[in-house]
């Protein structure tokens, strides 16, 4: 009976603790000096989630920008935790086409 009451406290408190809010955002993926930055009307930094889709972010990045440092235009899944935003799904936008 205690591991059944210790088992579903430490789930109520672990999704309690866990849960983070996901929004999608439309905005600008920029890198410099390695650090992932997301930018709308302000700036803030990112952190990637690994997984299948998010494999290196760096070299997706060198790939897709123009020049190292100008902004690609992105849409992402993400929550913000200790002041970053933590990414799960990143859609590179392609520029010059409007929905």
């Amino acid at each position: 009976m205690n591991r059944i009451l210790l088992l579903l406290f430490l789930m109520i408190s672990s999704s309690l603790f866990c849960q983070n809010k996901a929004d999608t955002l439309e905005g600008w993926w920029t890198m410099i000096e390695q650090v992932h930055y997301f930018e709308d009307q302000s700036i803030i930094e990112m952190e990637f989630i690994t997984n299948n889709d998010l494999f290196d972010m760096d070299i997706l990045y060198r790939e897709t920008a123009l020049i190292p440092g100008t902004p690609v235009q992105i849409v992402i899944v993400a929550f913000l935790r200790n002041e970053k935003l933590i990414v799960s799904q990143l859609e590179i936008v392609p520029q010059g086409c409007d929905d």
